[in-house]
């Protein structure tokens, strides 16, 4: 191998250490979420249901991520780890993908970092066997920045168009990327399309719409301001601690140097943009959307029109949902992340000077911080940024323990009841701070208990869990377990 393959591998490791580093933390999640519900009806399914039955909890029809979760959760003997491992290796093709088709790739490989570290609260989905649907949005996003940095060819149209049909049986948002890709191709290099390759794009495109404005016909009408609402939660939802907002800082400030190689523009530029930024601070308003702002910008000014499309969609995903979730925040991430080095050759060119064989040492170390973060040893700085991901984990464990519990016991024919509620991110007020939150929601626990019971509750009585610690006087605890980072979950009987 040559020392530039093996630089350029360096780097595409150093890309992917964010999120490896977060995965590492979190692997394997005990049922998370809405997988306590899909559980059940995968268990219940056939080969031929599972591509072809739609689940009720998916608002559209995506066949082949419910086909391949169920593949996964069935042939493994209905353990979810096999598909959390599925999450994770295509979102990581996806990510290095991108590293491949960039020409900045010292400075890429650093923003990813930092992207991926900061923003893993949007990364929770490689944990759920639902989050089977998003890791092939990655990877389309990775072949179409691909193709867009090489000659137009229609081996590479045809390439983006199957990636985008493999990626819409995974989830309809894959049409909304496609459609940005060919519009902007179209407007940024007419000048050197063939007309069969124009026809071959706005046939695409035209296609692309009329089956977006039929996926969109069939879902049901929803709140706009619930939406708006739903999309300031999400991009919240991502600056969990004020650590990560400041960090956010830093990344808008590498992106406006990278715009114009000057001093002086540097300067104030910089200082433009932490004077604004603190105003977006001090009013609560996440400076994620100042960071998506810059880029939209930067992407307009240098007439990079598949950016831009591509950064007002991926933008808008949040909107489409209004739950307040941080994953449908996450996408943009990686275009503004491609957006913030564009340009940056020079400062690619000065980086050189940090190639060589002690580069290996940071994903070395990452990798020990990481097992020594999970053994439970305490380490400054990094122990606060790990400690909601180890949090959630052990309340994971911690669920499946209680009913675990409940079902061998005789309190199996009780109701089990969450202490506190865990809807979407958008309607409740524990989403950040989760300490006590439950790492599901009441119904998606129901559906669970009733199939590991085989029927619904008989008794009249009931059981309510609390998790990190939380108690209530007056109510006879008749179980607990403990962890090292979540702290005490305790299970109290209660009359109705």
């Amino acid at each position: 191998m040559t020392s530039v393959k093996i630089v350029k591998l360096q780097y595409g490791v150093l890309a992917l250490l964010g999120l490896s580093f977060g995965f590492v933390l979190g692997f394997p999640f005990a049922n998370h979420n809405e997988s306590y519900k899909w559980v059940a009806l995968l268990s219940n399914l056939d080969f031929a249901g599972a591509f072809m039955q739609p689940l009720e909890t998916v608002a559209t029809y995506r066949p082949l991520g419910q086909g391949v979760a169920w593949l996964l959760y069935m042939t493994f003997g209905g353990s979810i780890w096999p598909v959390e491992v599925f999450n994770y290796l295509t979102t990581a093709a996806g990510w290095l993908l991108v590293f491949l088709a960039v020409k900045e790739k010292r400075v890429f490989s650093l923003v990813s970092l930092a992207t991926g570290a900061m923003f893993f609260s949007g990364y929770i989905y490689l944990f759920h066997l639902h989050g089977v649907f998003y890791g092939l949005l990655f990877v389309l996003l990775g072949v179409a920045f691909r193709e867009h940095h090489r000659q137009i060819s229609l081996r590479g149209m045809f390439l983006v168009i199957l990636s985008t049909a493999v990626a819409y049986l995974f989830h309809p948002f894959a049409l909304l990327i496609g459609l940005s890709f060919w519009t902007g191709t179209l407007v940024e290099r007419r000048m050197e399309l063939r007309a069969e390759h124009r026809a071959l794009l706005l046939g695409s495109a035209a296609a692309a719409i009329a089956v977006a404005l039929e996926v969109e016909h069939r879902r049901s009408i929803v709140d706009i301001g619930e939406c708006v609402q739903g999309l300031v939660v999400s991009y919240r939802s991502l600056e969990a601690t004020p650590a990560v907002s400041l960090g956010i800082v830093g990344l808008i400030l590498v992106t406006v140097i990278c715009i114009k190689p000057s001093r002086r523009w540097a300067a104030v530029s910089s200082v433009a943009m932490i004077l604004l930024s603190g105003l977006l601070l001090a009013a609560h308003v996440p400076v994620t959307l100042l960071w998506i702002c810059v880029c939209l910008a930067k992407a307009t000014v240098r007439h990079k029109w598949v950016y831009a499309l591509m950064l007002g969609v991926s933008l808008a995903f949040p909107l489409f949902t209004g739950t307040g979730s941080p994953t449908y925040a996450i996408f943009v991430l990686m275009v503004c992340t491609v957006v913030a080095v564009d340009g940056s050759v020079a400062v690619d060119r000065m980086l050189h000077r940090g190639d060589g064989p002690a580069l290996w040492s940071v994903p070395t170390l990452a990798l020990a911080l990481a097992i020594i973060l999970r053994l439970g040893f305490t380490v400054p700085v990094l122990s606060a940024v790990a400690n909601p991901v180890l949090m959630e984990r052990e309340k994971t464990f911690q669920m499946e323990e209680i009913v675990s519990w409940m079902m061998d016991s005789g309190y199996r024919n009780r109701t089990l009841v969450l202490g506190q509620l865990a809807d979407s991110p958008s309607k409740s007020d524990n989403a950040v701070n989760r300490v006590h939150r439950p790492p599901t929601s009441q119904r998606y626990l129901d559906a669970y208990v009733d199939w590991r019971r085989g029927a619904s509750s008989s008794d009249p009585t009931v059981l309510i869990a609390y998790f990190g610690g939380e108690t209530i006087t007056g109510a006879v605890a008749v179980y607990q377990t403990n962890s090292a980072h979540a702290g005490t979950a305790t299970v109290y009987a209660l009359s109705r």
